[in-house]
Order: structure tokens, then sequence, then C-alpha cells
């Protein structure tokens, strides 16, 4: 039999007290009456609560994101700019500093988790009657102690000095397996023949003692390859090249504008995201309502729908802080022939390049914001070989003096008029949609759910469209 690193025993006896205490609420059902919808309910909330205090600790992980590396393996997939932003800042001295670059990893677990929670809901409430049982005193009392015992746990050995041994990734991965796999057994028990709350109890009870012994194995360097997969990814160093910021105040500096930033990023989310991420969001919401189906109650259905439309609105904002993360807060320095991107929150230097080596440098002029807002945005390439990168250089609100300090090659930092047509046919087309809509909303065949549905259908064809005809109203 296999033993522990230091031989002091084999290493499945090490695991048999937490084995114990799993099965005894197993005992307790089968054989003692306990009460089996409170013991299924408490262990979804403490799922649910496992993805939150992720979320939270994921905020302040320490090591670099490893996704690109692991993205065969990921359930937590992410892709982002501010995943490459470096360093950290300070919002309370009780507490580690945060990293920026985390937030994608927040948003998208965040996101994983309430959905999950929303899956969990419907498998559930097939044997369970789950707002009554959350309503009861004890499952809000026992709630209360496990928020507060993980609060106790997140504070003696998270910010202790974990922090400091984790990534982001690893940190939201885990519970994201676990929750998978809790919810595909699940699925599993509640459509065969055996569906009862009892049987319930065993099936979770039983994939939690699977993923804690899998954590157990991965402790001691053993295990299958679904055990190593549910213990989810191991941080890893890696190497990153500081940019050393000169100690004397730069020859130039150029602050982005905020505000052209925050547009920026609000239409980019609308005309980019927005549309094409409704539909899997009104999808999700028209199957939580027909699962539940003559169990559908009109506090359920107002929850179901606030949870949803929540979680999307939810989305779109963090996508809009991340762009403004990313962008909003830089300034560029120039020291002698080097330019440097600092960011004022984190108060670090993001990248530098000579000069010398700068090459096509040009003037954005599709950007609607810099339009109204008389800012400008540049965008250049940086670097040679494999370190040659595109980077974008604004919005900043003064570009004269950006062209000529930084010795950009840019002639003039004005934009010619828009032509037009485009604009005239952009305009008919979003009345017409307009038109449309009113017209199907009024129309005593048609319900205003149904408009809802068509239109959420039509959007991902239809804004790619009118995006490429406002496109062309920008001068070649």
């Amino acid at each position: 039999m296999p033993s522990t690193a230091d031989g002091s025993k084999p290493y499945p006896v090490g695991f048999v007290p937490t084995l114990l205490a799993n099965l005894l609420p197993i005992v307790g059902v089968l054989m003692f009456g306990w009460d089996s919808e409170t013991l299924i309910v408490l262990y979804v909330l403490e799922l649910f609560f496992s993805i939150l205090f992720a979320a939270a600790k994921a905020l302040f992980a320490q090591r670099a994101p490893q996704t690109r590396d692991d993205a065969d393996n990921t359930l937590i997939s992410i892709s982002s700019d501010l995943e490459a932003k470096r360093g950290s800042t300070k919002i309370l001295e009780l507490l580690p500093p945060v990293y920026p670059r985390n937030i994608p990893f927040i948003t998208a677990v965040v996101g994983f988790g309430v959905q999950s929670s929303l899956a969990f809901g419907l498998l559930l409430s097939k044997i369970v009657d789950i707002t009554g049982v959350i309503s009861e005193r004890e499952v809000i009392g026992s709630l209360a102690v496990l928020v507060v015992a993980r609060l106790i746990d997140m504070w003696r050995t998270y910010f202790r000095g974990e922090y400091k041994t984790v990534s982001p990734y690893s940190v939201v991965e885990s519970p994201a397996r676990e929750m998978a796999f809790i919810i595909l057994l699940l699925f599993v028990s509640v459509f065969t023949s055996a569906v009862g709350t009892e049987f319930a109890v065993v099936i979770l009870i039983g994939g939690k003692i699977v993923v804690e012994w899998s954590g157990y194995q991965a402790s001691t360097d053993s295990g299958s390859r679904l055990t190593a997969w549910l213990s989810g990814p191991v941080s890893q160093d890696t190497e990153s090249t500081d940019v050393v910021l000169p100690n004397e105040e730069p020859d130039v500096r150029v602050s982005t504008d905020s505000r052209g930033v925050l547009f920026t990023g609000v239409l980019n989310v609308i005309v980019n995201l927005a549309p094409f991420v409704a539909l899997p969001f009104i999808i999700l919401w028209i199957v939580l309502l027909g699962f539940v189906g003559s169990d559908l109650s009109s506090v359920m259905a107002v929850g179901i729908t606030l949870a949803v439309f929540g979680s999307y609105i939810g989305f779109l904002l963090a996508e809009v802080l991340i762009f403004y993360l990313r962008y909003g807060l830089l300034e560029y320095h120039r020291y002698g022939d080097r330019l440097i991107a600092y960011d004022r929150l984190v108060e670090e230097a993001q990248w530098e390049t000579s000069t010398d080596v700068l090459r096509g440098v040009e003037l954005v002029t599709d950007r609607l914001p810099d339009r109204l807002l008389g800012t400008r945005t540049i965008v250049a390439t940086v670097g040679v070989g494999e370190n040659a990168a595109e980077r974008t250089i604004g919005p900043v609100s003064d570009p004269k003096t950006v062209t000529e300090s930084f010795d950009f090659p840019i002639a003039s930092t004005t934009f010619e008029p828009l032509k037009r047509w485009p604009i005239v046919l952009f305009g008919s087309c979003i009345g017409g949609i307009l038109v449309t809509v009113g017209v199907l909303m009024l129309a005593p065949s048609i319900s205003v759910g149904e408009v809802v549905v068509y239109t959420a259908f039509g959007l991902p064809f239809a804004i790619p469209l009118l995006n490429k005809i406002w496109a062309e109203s920008y001068p070649n």
C-alpha cells in the first residue's frame, strides 16, 4: 500500500476522518430520518458560496494567469487584454493587494456559478420545495454559520500567505469543476427511476466524497486522470520581464482621456457583445420558466427573470469595467528615445519601446467616440520578431501634442467628414426595425414575449449588417 511522503502511514488511512464525516449525513437520512430536503439545499448553497468565495479570493491571487497554456482543460475560459496588466493596488491595509488583471476571472466564475445554480434549481425543483426550505430559520442560521466559517478560513489561511502561491485560474477552476461534476451526477439521478430526496442526498454526498478524495490524492502525488482533473490545476511560476521606470521626471507625460475610454468601452460592449450574448440569456430564461412548468408561481417567475436578466446586465457592466481598467488609467511617458506606458492605478509601467522601432503608426479613424468628444486614438507596432505587438495609444484629448512629442509620423489629426449615404441608410434601417417591432407588439396575434424572442434571435444577424453599413461612412 502506498505511503505518504514522510512514510508515517498509508495515504488512504489519512482520508478516513473526511470519509466518515461525509458519510454521516447519508446514514442520518437513510437510518435516522434526518430531513433530506434541508441537507440537499444546504449542500447546494455551500457549492454556490464556494464559487462566490473563489471569486473573492481570485482578486488577490498573486501569480500570473495560466489560461492560455491550459485552454484545453479549462471550464473557466478567459480571453481578455486585461490579463496582461502588470501590478497591483491596495484597497484596505488589512487586505493583500488587489490585481486588476484577475477581474476577468471573477466575472467568468460568477457567471458560471449563477448559471450552475439555476441548473441546480431546475433539477432540484422536481423533488424539493426549494423556496420553502430556504425560508426555514434553521437553513438561514446554517447558512450564516457557513459564511462566517468561510470568512474565518479565508482570513486565517488565504490572506496570511496562501494568496502568494496561487494564480486566479487555479483558484476559480477547482470549485467550477466540482460544481460541474455534481450537476452531471444530479442530472443523471433526477432522470432515473430512483428519483427521490434520499437518493439525491446519496448522489450529492457521494460526489462530494469523490471531489475531496481527489484533492487528498493530489496532495499525495497520486491518483487517476479523473481525480487529477477534479482536484484542479496547480499554480506555476511564470517568468516576466519588469519594465524599469527611470527615477527622473519624463520629458513628456500624456494621459488617456478617461471619458473617451469609458464611451468607447460602452459602445464596444453594446455593438460587439450585447446582441450576441443576449440570445443565450433569453434561451436560458425560457428554459427555466418552461422547466418549472405548471408549478411556476408569480414569485418564482419574477425571481427567475430578475436572476437571468440581472446576470446579463451585470456581465455587460463588468466588460465595460474591464475595458476601462485596461486603458482608462494609462499615461504615456517619454524618456529620450524610450516610450513607456504607465498605469496610474497600480503605479507600474506596463510596456516600453524605443521610438526608433515604432512602425505602422496610424490614426484610428473609425471610433465614433473620438469624433464626438474630439479625442484621438493611435495604433502602432512595437518590438521586433517574437516580441512584436500592436499597441493602442489613447484616446487622448490633445493629439497634436502626442504626435509632436513622440515623433509620430502623422501629418494631421483632423478627421475627414463622414460620408452621408451610409448614415442615411443606417438611420433608415434603424427606423424600419423600430417600426416593425412596434407593429408586432401591437398585433393581437403575437405576444410581447414572442416579440422579445424574435428580436433577440434577429439581433446577432442585424447588428453586424448595421455595423458594416455604418463603417462605410468613415473615409478610407
